[in-house]
């Protein structure tokens, strides 16, 4: 592992406890029931369902902003509402848009649509024509795979059963649906998937009444017989648990739900994972036991970087409020809240990492002086943009950074004394564009040019050395 790398893991946890880091909520556009992704560009892609409206909309993270939110597509005839939406993206770097519509005969059907460089594909319907009840649909791709499911049934006095189809690039078209969950009277629902880089789609359910969180995968041409994850007689799972799968880089499944220990008064969030040889015993996430704790999201990309975000429901005017957690392969992290009292009923998070391994939460809240829902979304950041900018607070280094910056980036720097230095550039999502050593053989300020253009956007410069640290944003207009 390189230094730097060490580095930024370091300052990340350390960091984490007082709540720097996470750069502060903001509103990225109306609507409700967020979902996030990443495109291979590394840009954040955030769809709702556009709160009073009946379609979806959508926007992209530019670097410094969110662009101005797009509708995706005209709602058919009959649709009263979209919701629930799920976005990912396959191995051409195309976006691959699932939800469900709700008519007006109070029937639901699964959409799909694919982004086309310039826009929104037509609408193309995942499950087989019928008159039912379907619900809540995950997408999810890999191994040039692309997979969705969902739990439905013929009516709502009906026990649902969970659903997968597979898109068939060859027809343009889904594969027909199959059920994954065992044909019995249980309610099989609030299902999600991942897919592996063999293109092996894993799915996670919850059964009521059985208190249970289901898990079975595609082997060839069948669903494997479903397996419980908990031990219901120890740990039940709520009949909502939503839980959630998440496969990191090398193979490990990862999977949070919400449940509760027999006999227990609060319902709390979860933790297990998978090396292929079966599912750990659960560990609690939330710690305190005394509230409710509702629906959970997970993200990781090692064993060592896994992250946990729920909503919690409690008393008084603000009714519900977002929480993260983070796991380093030994133990979890003091919860950290995201979202603050500008919105009450903060609600259903949805978590992503980009590919530095920072987590990007959205979720949705209500704003009580105009009575509209909001996405908001909370990132973190290597270095906390929105604090004031700190140095060492005892004179030992110090930078002094243009601002705004048209060109190449000039910047001084002041050393107490000779010694090696680095300074390391990173863009508003936390990656790193550009690090550059240096050795100061006096002490003072002196003069450097980096040479590496950049592109217009809001940036924080880094000088580290001698053990400490000073960090200076600022913004690269262009020319």
């Amino acid at each position: 592992m390189k230094p730097v790398r060490l580095f930024l893991i370091t300052l990340l946890f350390a960091q984490s406890g007082s709540g720097q880091g996470w750069v502060g909520p903001e509103r990225v556009m109306r609507g409700t029931q967020p979902c996030i992704s990443f495109d291979h560009s590394d840009r954040a892609w955030v769809v709702s369902d556009g709160d009073r409206y009946t379609g979806l909309f959508f926007t992209r993270w530019l670097g410094d902003r969110w662009a101005e939110p797009r509708g995706v597509l005209p709602t058919a005839p009959g649709v009263r509402g979209c919701f629930r939406p799920s976005i990912c993206f396959n191995e051409s770097g195309h976006a691959c848009l699932v939800w469900h519509n709700a008519y007006e005969n109070n029937t639901r059907d699964i959409g799909s649509s694919f982004w086309l460089d310039t826009c929104w594909s037509q609408e193309i319907q995942v499950n087989q024509p019928d008159t039912e009840l379907d619900f809540a649909p995950e997408v999810a791709s890999g191994g040039g795979e692309v997979w969705c499911v969902w739990y439905g049934g013929p009516n709502d006095c009906t026990p649902y059963s969970v659903y997968a189809s597979r898109w068939n690039p060859a027809i343009g078209a889904w594969d027909p649906e199959m059920q994954v969950s065992p044909e019995n009277d249980n309610w099989n629902w609030w299902c999600h998937l991942a897919v592996d880089s063999l293109g092996t789609p894993h799915v996670v359910w919850c059964t009521y009444p059985l208190y249970t969180v289901f898990y079975s995968y595609y082997a060839k041409d069948s669903w494997s017989t479903p397996v419980p994850v908990n031990d219901p007689l120890r740990l039940r799972a709520s009949p909502w648990a939503d839980p959630h799968i998440v496969i990191d880089k090398t193979g490990m499944m990862h999977l949070s739900f919400t449940g509760a220990y027999r006999g227990a008064s609060y319902r709390d969030i979860f933790y297990t994972r998978n090396d292929g040889t079966g599912w750990d015993t659960c560990q609690l996430v939330t710690r305190d036991s005394v509230y409710h704790e509702s629906f959970s999201d997970i993200a990781a990309d090692r064993p060592d970087n896994v992250w946990v975000v729920w909503d919690r429901v409690s008393e008084g005017p603000d009714e519900s409020q977002i929480y993260a957690s983070h796991y380093d392969d030994k133990e979890w992290s003091a919860e950290q809240r995201l979202d603050n009292d500008s919105a009450v009923r903060d609600m259903c998070p949805a978590v992503c990492l980009n590919q530095a391994g920072y987590p990007w939460v959205v979720w949705n809240g209500y704003i009580p002086t105009s009575g509209e829902q909001w996405t908001f979304c909370n990132r973190y950041s290597p270095v906390s943009v929105s604090e004031p900018l700190t140095g060492t607070g005892r004179g030992e280094l110090a930078l002094s950074v243009p601002s705004p910056v048209k060109d190449l980036l000039r910047l001084r720097y002041l050393v107490p004394a000779p010694m090696l230095a680095n300074i390391t550039v990173f863009d508003a999502a936390g990656r790193r564009v550009l690090k550059t050593a240096i050795h100061s053989e006096r002490a003072g300020w002196e003069t450097i040019e980096l040479n590496q253009p950049l592109a217009p956007g809001v940036y924080l410069c880094q000088l580290t050395g001698a053990g400490y640290v000073v960090t200076q944003k600022f913004v690269v207009t262009g020319h």
